[in-house]
């Protein structure tokens, strides 16, 4: 045999460079990852969400709306019959001590508030948050509607603050401006 005979017989090597290295480098990767995540995702202890109830007592409770909207009824109801005493009194306690009656009654004699007819409320907004794992009601809620008067209808907001069961008027905006509110700067009584 030739010596030339045994270089003919073998294949030429083809170099295929780092490619082959650098795919099983990265499949080898992908397989380490995917162990690791499912370790850390069986390990990690991770707990479904929990619906969370109100920390007031079950039972019967009145809606918001219908609240506010006995509240604002009444409130504009003594407004209408002239008696301004009956609706002060039906102010929320900050308001009071805050406003003298004849402060509020001024504050609606204006010709555009004179003599209020009757308010339909139509939304309230009403607010909670979570405290030490329990959700609570904001002590204020609002309501948006209408309040008649001699003028027409106008639009009117009125906030309330919780009182125990009850709720009571802390401010009346008309037209996003205040006329009567329990919040802010205390103005002087006289």
């Amino acid at each position: 045999m030739d010596e030339g005979d045994g270089d003919a017989a073998e294949a030429p090597k083809r170099n295929r460079g780092p490619w082959p290295a650098i795919l099983i480098s990265f499949a080898a990767a992908a397989v380490f990852g995917v162990i690791l995540a499912s370790y850390i995702m069986k390990s990690a202890k991770i707990d479904p969400p929990v619906l969370l109830a109100p920390s007031e007592p079950a039972g019967p409770s009145l809606d918001t709306l219908e609240q506010a909207k006995r509240v604002a009824g009444g409130f504009v109801e003594a407004l209408h019959a002239g008696d301004t005493a009956g609706a002060y009194a039906q102010m929320a306690r900050p308001y009071r001590e805050s406003a003298s009656l004849a402060q509020f009654q001024a504050a609606w004699k204006t010709p555009l508030l004179a003599s209020p007819r009757a308010v339909s409320l139509t939304r309230t907004t009403d607010r909670a948050v979570q405290i030490d794992g329990q959700l609570t009601r904001a002590a204020t809620f609002t309501a948006t509607g209408a309040l008649v008067t001699a003028a027409g209808a106008l639009d009117t907001t009125f906030t309330f603050l919780r009182e125990g069961d009850d709720a009571r008027v802390l401010a009346v905006f008309v037209g996003g401006v205040p006329v009567v509110q329990g919040l802010g700067p205390s103005t002087p009584r006289p």
